[in-house]
């Protein structure tokens, strides 16, 4: 094959690592970094041990820096994110495939068609005034430097390679010969453009969803598979026919209800927007539903890029427990008072520390939150409480909704509420209410993307719900 060819097809190898989906990103390292090490294990490892600092910084600049659930949930401010940590590792391997490859190229193509590879790589831009041969033999000193060891020899700076003279200095003299295209280097080059032509661009789709969480444990995936995510991922996977993972603008409990869930994936496969609704639908599960789907640039991002997030939860307020709706709404047989409850919640408006409402086991990095809007409203024996802020704790709104109950029932006065909030601490708040009545019933983002109705999906839980 000819070297510059062989050369061309290995850097663009390289450089679609970077495109790699982090599915198969596994495979592709182990597969790459075993043949290193079988083929050239020196040179490997003494390579890795060039750029362990850089690995370093990645995982810290990633970890530390991406906003996230915190992986060590106690202590939140010092530990870094799941979502930084993953990103960090999917960085760290395509950067040692990138030094396996380096490495593999070094020990077995030989320097004469290395130098002459280089050298047909480097021959356009004599158009431009550069020297081909003069580029070729700084890119092979460039490698060189990189490939070699300063162990038992002081270290020489990169500088010192690329000097005018250095090439003689460095190396011996190599016959530089022009090699031919033979059949060969057509056939591959015509199997790769197809092969091209079929693989396609990595597309992003956003997907609006909507489920009944007390059919669920959960939306976040589990071993057992019985979440949201699970079944999502599962259908969409079957209608890609490749894996595909879901993130979500707010991962639910176990029972909590989702009429306006945002979520996107990441796919190489080429398919109608309608076989991501009407076709992933018919391999669903009857409580769970994609409602619209629409395919969005690399930027978005369902979780991080959302402005606000907005929970309705429905309480029925009756002497007995509602059959119809059971799981759906939330239930408390003595009466509660509205009004006390509408003027308890109004102080939640703005910005504050949430920390009397926030779970043991909250992960996100700080309590304090942009509350936009909260109020309490009767519709007959159902009350609807309404938060919409740019952000919620663990188990805040139920934390939330079990304080305005202990408001609405006499036991604490209308004060009682602005009072938790001065205090910030969760134990002398009230008891976690049921999730059965809690709904995310709408998300925000950032109007640049083609989202239905300019990025406000929002969808209210509306009385009757049977």
């Amino acid at each position: 094959m000819h070297s510059g060819f062989l050369l061309l097809l290995w850097f663009v190898g390289v450089a679609s690592v970077q495109f790699v989906p982090s599915a198969v990103l596994g495979l592709l390292l182990t597969a790459c970094l075993l043949c290193a090490l079988m083929l050239s294990r020196a040179r490997v490892i003494r390579l890795l041990r060039r750029v362990r600092v850089l690995a370093i910084a990645i995982v810290v600049l990633f970890g530390w820096f991406t906003p996230g659930e915190a992986l060590l949930a106690e202590w939140p401010g010092l530990s870094p994110t799941r979502e930084g940590v993953a990103m960090a590792l999917v960085h760290v391997g395509r950067l040692v495939i990138v030094v396996s490859a380096v490495a593999l190229l070094l020990e077995r193509l030989p320097l004469e068609r290395l130098v002459g590879g280089l050298y047909s790589l480097a021959r356009p831009w004599q158009v431009i005034g550069l020297n081909a041969r003069d580029v070729a033999l700084r890119l092979l000193l460039v490698l060189r430097f990189v490939d070699a060891s300063p162990r038992g020899a002081a270290p020489i700076h990169w500088k010192e390679w690329l000097r005018d003279d250095a090439a003689e200095e460095a190396l011996p003299p190599i016959q530089l010969v022009r090699e031919r295209f033979g059949r060969g280097d057509v056939a591959v080059a015509c199997v790769l453009v197809v092969f091209a032509l079929g693989w396609g661009d990595m597309m992003r789709v956003a997907i609006g969803v909507e489920y009944a969480g007390d059919a669920f444990c959960g939306w976040q995936s589990q071993a057992h598979g019985r979440t949201v995510q699970d079944v999502l991922e599962r259908a969409l996977s079957e209608i890609a026919a490749e894996p595909l993972r879901l993130h979500c603008a707010g991962r639910t409990d176990t029972g909590v209800h989702a009429s306006a869930q945002v979520a996107h994936f990441d796919t190489s496969a080429r398919r109608p927007l309608s076989a991501w609704v009407r076709g992933v639908n018919a391999l669903l599960p009857p409580a769970v539903v994609v409602r619209w789907a629409v395919e969005v640039d690399e930027t978005f991002h369902a979780r991080f890029l959302a402005t606000e997030r907005q929970y309705r939860y429905i309480l029925h307020n009756a002497p007995t427990r509602p059959a119809m709706l059971a799981g759906r709404v939330g239930w408390f047989h003595p009466a509660l008072d509205e009004q006390r409850m509408a003027e308890a919640v109004a102080c939640l408006v703005g910005t504050h520390d949430f920390s009397s409402f926030r779970a043991a086991g909250c992960q996100a990095k700080t309590p304090i939150k942009v509350m936009h809007e909260a109020r309490v409203a009767r519709q007959g024996e159902y009350l609807l409480f309404d938060f919409r802020a740019n952000g919620f704790l663990h188990h805040m709104i139920r934390n939330l909704v079990g304080a305005l109950v202990y408001v609405g029932k006499g036991r604490y006065p209308v004060e009682w509420m602005n009072e938790l909030l001065l205090a910030r601490d969760r134990k002398h708040a009230a008891p976690t209410f049921s999730p059965d009545g809690l709904y995310l019933c709408g998300v925000s983002y950032p109007p640049r993307w083609s989202l239905p109705n300019d990025g406000r999906i929002i969808a209210l839980p509306q009385l009757p719900l049977v």
